[in-house]
């Protein structure tokens, strides 16, 4: 086997070096030579789960920007990817999804998130906005339009239908 400067230091000290790259850039490193591929994908070592966290890290940023710009096409490609639109995440404040498209005025996209994934209307971000105060504040708001706040009501509408089915109780 051939020697070279990597072969010489620890697979830890590698491996946190690599850790600081960018998926793509690690993907070219990895064809570059056997002992880099193995270690890129390594599944005990830190590496590979590093390259994971930023995957999901750069999904639910894709995720939170989709269901912003009512892009729901994208919203439901990213969601088959497996990203649990109903987690939150400290990179986005403890926001959802469905917070993101309330807030970009992407209604159809909060609607179709409302309907296919359980959420908490009244789960508050660190800004302390939750998904139902935030269209309450919309509605009140002169500047929409009526169509916007006919949406609104709807959605307000079911997320208080939601809660009074969830507060029923099935065996009284």
């Amino acid at each position: 086997m051939k020697k070279n400067f990597f072969s010489d230091l620890p697979e830890e000290t590698i491996v946190n070096t690599l850790s600081f790259l960018k998926a793509n850039t690690l993907g070219r490193i990895a064809q570059t030579c056997q002992f880099f591929n193995r270690l890129a994908n390594d599944k005990h070592l830190e590496l590979h789960q590093l390259r994971q966290q930023h995957i999901k890290r750069e999904l639910w940023g894709n995720l939170m920007m989709a269901a912003r710009s009512n892009n729901l096409e994208e919203v439901k490609k990213i969601l088959k990817k497996g990203i649990d639109p109903t987690q939150t995440n400290s990179y986005h404040l403890n926001r959802t999804p469905l917070l993101a498209a309330i807030e970009g005025k992407a209604y159809q996209t909060a609607n179709y998130l409302w309907r296919k994934y359980t959420f908490d209307p009244n789960f508050k971000d660190n800004y302390g906005d939750s998904p139902i105060s935030l269209l309450k504040k919309q509605l009140a708001n002169p500047a929409f339009k009526d169509k916007e706040k006919k949406q609104i009501r709807a959605l307000i509408r079911g997320m208080q239908e939601e809660k009074i089915a969830q507060s029923k109780c099935l065996v009284c």
